[in-house]
């Protein structure tokens, strides 16, 4: 009898791991990741650390990564289902820096030019190129560096609302006696014209690495560059920030943003179009299991910051990435979920990524975005365009002389459109009855708000699961009538809810095929 229960116990513990490691893939998002072609099927491809992903106005998304060491590129204009605008192609513009080419950073702007970033270490320089829309064609290669004190390895370019070109890179190698400052450069006329680099963290003889700004969403001329800095040798990497209140002529002086026992790598930071600085990092103040997600947001340009864990407690969690939905106000952030880990050497990561609205105080669900079993997932990189949908890639591991392969995935859509009923203003906040009711496919939501306010619409399965995000921006005040299309869900009872400005309410649908 003992012999017995001690199996049902093991036996137990076993099945609650398994429903524990298989989380699935979060409904917002496909089903399944879809794998990137290549030029050479037998070839290992890999992404990138700086974003080398950009979403064209039509929805087109076009990557930039590496096959054996070599710079290509690769369109979707389908989400993602067909991989031929363009096919697998040589970019070009490196082939003029050598053949030791880091991976390429890219940002598109507000007229449809793309712009491209990369180092080369058999030059020792950041070069620079654009795809002009105009003309369809590649422009000149550029060196943008200027004179390198030790090396170059890492880059990264945003574009700002002003349609200004920010590039930053480290000079010097992390881990060595070439200590790695961070450079600065912009261009104010998209690209024809770099200033003179600056540095922007302190020259004192210790690491400053990988900064990854995105301005994307920003018209303003006060922003901001964050890394991770060795500054403190009794507390290993800390966060480090310096702001601009002039479009990047000029920076500050360093400061903290975190600063703790053990180590805090690699942070993300966006400015939304408000002005709020938007920053996430993994902190590592100890064993394994205590390496966590932070994220924090600030008002005052990085004075002050409210700081908070991100991710699951006792769950793995690190490198962040970042993107900005500029139409809808929402920073996302995402990073490696490493719950399936098996130490010391199995690294088995997924991809998890979580939204964050009205300004910092609300963080959302986080979502899976894939569920690659044993697999792990890295080298992710993230971009929004202008529909307001997240795309999303990242690629396997060279294992077991099996190649890397890069994987694409995106946002599902459900089909709502919104219209404002009257242009006179209701005196109160009020959520209506959809109807038809039972409906199928589509049925109507009505709302009211007398205030702007960020409002936000989401549908819950009978188990409380969200299903669909209809709503998730700033409106100002007015009556309006949402259409809801349900044809991707299946027959049964639903609740909608609706929370703006201290507001929230739930009504019941029932939607029958």
């Amino acid at each position: 009898m003992g012999k017995q229960k001690l199996f049902i116990f093991i036996l137990l513990q076993l099945l609650s791991v398994v429903a524990y490691s298989q989380h699935g893939i979060d409904p917002h998002w496909f089903s399944a990741p879809i794998a990137v072609p290549k030029f050479n099927p037998n070839a290992s491809a890999t992404g990138a650390v700086a974003n080398n992903m950009v979403v064209t106005a039509n929805g087109t998304v076009i990557i930039f990564y590496k096959e054996n060491g070599i710079n290509y590129y690769i369109g979707s204009s389908d989400n993602g289902q067909s991989w031929n605008a363009p096919s697998p192609t040589l970019f070009t513009p490196a082939t003029k820096t050598g053949n030791n080419n880091s991976s390429i950073g890219a940002d598109i702007d507000l007229n449809g030019n793309i712009h491209t970033i990369w180092t080369s270490s058999a030059k020792n320089a950041v070069y620079y190129s654009r795809w002009i829309a105009s003309s369809q064609i590649w422009s000149d290669t550029i060196r943008i560096s200027g004179a390198v004190r030790y090396n170059v390895n890492y880059c990264h370019i945003t574009r700002d609302m002003k349609n200004r070109l920010h590039a930053v890179w480290m000079d010097g190698q992390e881990m060595s006696t070439q200590y790695a400052e961070i450079m600065y450069s912009r261009s104010m006329d998209g690209g024809l014209n770099w200033s003179t680099p600056i540095r922007i963290s302190t020259d004192d003889n210790r690491h400053s690495a990988f900064p990854m700004p995105d301005f994307s969403g920003s018209a303003s001329d006060t922003l901001c560059i964050a890394w991770r800095d060795s500054v403190s040798t009794a507390n290993g990497w800390d966060i480090m920030m310096s702001y601009t209140f002039n479009g990047g002529q000029t920076w500050s002086v360093p400061g903290f943003v975190y600063s703790n026992s053990g180590n805090q790598y690699d942070p993300g930071i966006v400015v939304d179009k408000n002005g709020i600085f938007h920053i996430a990092f993994h902190d590592s103040p100890g064993n394994y299991l205590s390496v966590n997600v932070k994220y924090g947001y600030s008002t005052n340009h990085g004075l002050s910051w409210n700081i908070t864990q991100f991710s699951q407690p006792n769950i793995r969690s690190r490198l962040v990435k970042s993107a900005y939905d500029y139409q809808n106000n929402v920073v996302w952030f995402f990073w490696k979920d490493e719950r399936d880990y098996v130490p010391p050497f199995d690294y088995r990561a997924d991809i998890i990524g979580a939204p964050v609205t009205n300004g910092g105080i609300t963080i959302g669900n986080a979502e899976f975005i894939s569920d690659g079993g044993t697999v792990e997932y890295g080298f992710h990189n993230f971009k929004v365009g202008s529909d307001g949908i997240a795309r999303a890639h990242f690629n396997t591991f060279y294992t077991d002389n099996t190649p890397s392969t890069i994987y694409y995935t995106q946002q599902t859509t459900m089909n709502t459109s919104i219209i404002r009923k009257t242009s006179e203003i209701p005196d109160k906040i009020t959520l209506y009855q959809n109807y038809p009711n039972p409906f199928n496919p589509t049925t109507k939501i009505d709302f009211s708000i007398p205030k702007q306010g960020f409002v936000s619409i989401k549908i819950y399965n009978m188990l409380g699961k969200e299903v669909a995000t209809l709503v998730s921006r700033e409106m100002t005040p007015g009556a309006y009538s949402l259409d809801f299309n349900a044809s991707k869900l299946s027959s049964g009872v639903y609740f909608y809810k609706m929370e703006v400005n201290g507001f929230s309410e739930v009504k019941k649908m029932m939607f029958v095929k």
